[in-house]
């Protein structure tokens, strides 16, 4: 096999395998009712809500996000601000949109927005 021939061939296999690497993939959530807030012992939480979000989401169900410290930016720091979002929404019924990575099945959390 000449040099050029064997150069191209692998440029080509890892163009193929490059375009095949799974990426995360961000999405906005539609708005939805929340029905639960689990917390876990590495200090953030699922938030849980009254229809499926993404079938994606299986790692505990398609109704749950996770909102974890060092995932998406996110900090401990920041996490009881999201903590307190996703208890607003819970106690006065309002709904949440969720900014979310749905390329793992547990679909960890950048963004929260509550509204009406």
């Amino acid at each position: 096999m000449n040099r050029g021939i064997l150069i191209r061939t692998v440029l080509l296999g890892a163009l193929l395998v490059c375009s095949m690497t799974a990426r995360a993939e961000l999405v906005w959530s539609g708005n939805l009712g929340v029905s639960e807030i689990i917390t876990v012992d590495n200090g953030g939480f699922l938030i849980g809500f009254t229809a499926p979000v993404d079938p994606a989401c299986t790692q505990w169900s398609t109704k749950h996000l996770y909102v974890y410290p060092g995932e998406q930016g996110l900090t401990l720091d920041v996490i009881p601000s999201y903590l307190a979002l996703g208890l607003s929404a819970l106690t006065t019924g309002a709904e949440v949109k969720a900014h979310y990575d749905n390329a793992t099945p547990l679909c960890y959390v950048k963004y929260l927005q509550i509204g009406r």
